[in-house]
């Protein structure tokens, strides 16, 4: 309890008041229409991707004539967005459960919210950093 009491006095808040560290997963949602995302790929009915080379050749293509289907390939857009997986107390903490669970997601990144607006969190933070475990 000290050390992470420790830890909170003494590392970066990253400008954020009762800092609270998020991982969260990138999650990619296909489907959009192209008004409403510049982000695209080709892929197959089995969710496979072309190669770099093959990749160009569709492309290549598709700016000559606009067609968004080439046998099995479909150029299909895309959204990506960072999905919650779990909450830290810690930065160090966080990044530790990256190095360790990461095998077991997508791309993970840290993110820091506020605990401001929320009393549990500041009373617990607070205590964690009294130093008066009685």
């Amino acid at each position: 309890m000290k050390s992470i009491g420790q830890k909170i006095k003494t590392q970066d808040n990253r400008g954020t008041s009762h800092p609270m560290y998020l991982v969260q997963e990138k999650v990619r949602d296909y489907g959009y229409d192209p008004e409403y995302s510049d982000d695209y790929t080709w892929t197959n009915n089995e969710g496979d991707s072309p190669d770099r080379d093959e990749f160009d050749e569709l492309e290549g293509a598709y700016r000559l004539d606009g067609d968004d289907h080439r046998g099995e390939w479909y150029r299909i857009h895309y959204n990506d967005r960072w999905e919650y997986v779990q909450t830290f107390f810690t930065q160090d903490a966080a990044e530790a459960f990256i190095r360790t669970q990461a095998h077991k997601y997508g791309e993970l990144r840290t993110y820091v919210d506020s605990g401001y607006n929320n009393p549990e969190w500041r009373q617990i933070r607070d205590y964690l950093t009294s130093g008066d475990f009685q």
